[in-house]
C-alpha cells in the first residue's frame, strides 16, 4: 500500500551522537527500500533543537545534509519550519528538501490537508506570542545573522533556557477550523505538541504528531487514510 510519512519535534543536537545518528540511519533505511519507500517525507519542524544559521556546520549537520540529499534524490522530502529552525534557509535546503509555507496545504490521496509546525495554533498564549514576534522579525534576523556563529549559539542556548516547551500547550481550535474552511481541508496534521493524538469533529480530523523526545517515532500516513505510529 502506497504511505507518505511524517515526523516531527526531533530536536536533534550535535551533543546527542546517538540520536542524531539514529536519524541518519532511518533516513538511510528509507533510501534503500526500493520495493516499499514511501511516496514522501514530511519534516514538520524543529528537526534540530535550535538552528542559527546554514552558515553553522558540524559534524552532525554534514551527516544530515548528506543522508537526506540522497532520499530526496529518490522520494520527495518537504520541511515546514519550526520554532527553533526557523532560521533554517534555502541554502541548506538545497537538494535536501523542498521547504513550504508555515501553513501548507496538499492534495494526500484525494484528501485536502493542511500541514503545520503547530506553534502557530497557541494563539492564546500571549506571552509566547509576543516572544516569536520579536525573535522572528525581519529587524531581529539580520541582527541575529551578523553575530559569530557561536555567539549565536550562546544566545539561542540562553533562549532555550528561559522558554522551556509548557508542561500544557492551549490549542486555538477555532483559528485552525477557520483556516481550514479557507483552504477547503478536511484535517490538518501538525506537531509541536510533543504527544500522539487524534481529534475527530464535525467530519474533520486531526492529527498531532509525536516528537523525538522519548525514542524515534513518526505517522505513517496509507493511501487508504489509515495511519498508525511507527517506531525504532
Amino acid at each position: 500500500m502506497r504511505k507518505t510519512l511524517f515526523v516531527a519535534d526531533l530536536h536533534l543536537h550535535v551533543s546527542e551522537t546517538a540520536k542524531w545518528q539514529c536519524f541518519v540511519n532511518w533516513i538511510t533505511g528509507l533510501t534503500k527500500q526500493a520495493e516499499s519507500q514511501p511516496d514522501a517525507l514530511y519534516i514538520l519542524g524543529d528537526l534540530f533543537r535550535f538552528f542559527v544559521g546554514d552558515d553553522a556546520t558540524s559534524e552532525m549537520v554534514i551527516a544530515i545534509r548528506q543522508a537526506l540529499s540522497r532520499l530526496n534524490a529518490k522520494v520527495p522530502v518537504y520541511f515546514i519550519r519550526g520554532n527553533r529552525d526557523f532560521l533554517l534557509g534555502e541554502t541548506f535546503a538545497a537538494g535536501c528538501f523542498k521547504i513550504l509555507p508555515e501553513l501548507a496545504s496538499v492534495n494526500l490521496y484525494g484528501r485536502n490537508t493542511i500541514l503545520t509546525h503547530g506553534d502557530n495554533l497557541c494563539r492564546k498564549d500571549i506571552r509566547y506570542r509576543i516572544f516569536r514576534v520579536v525573535v522572528q522579525s525581519r529587524l531581529a534576523r539580520m541582527a541575529f545573522r551578523v553575530l559569530p556563529v557561536f555567539l549565536r549559539e550562546f544566545a539561542a542556548n540562553l533562549v532555550q533556557r528561559n522558554f522551556k516547551h509548557p508542561d500544557k500547550i492551549i490549542v486555538d481550535y477555532r483559528w485552525l477550523s477557520r483556516q481550514m474552511d479557507i483552504k477547503h481541508a478536511s484535517q490538518a496534521i501538525y506537531g509541536h505538541l510533543h504527544q500522539y493524538y487524534i481529534k475527530d469533529y464535525n467530519g474533520r480530523r486531526e492529527i498531532c504528531v509525536p516528537s523525538w523526545d522519548e525514542g524515534a517515532k513518526w505517522l505513517v500516513y496509507n493511501e487508504d487514510h489509515s495511519f498508525s505510529i511507527a517506531k525504532t
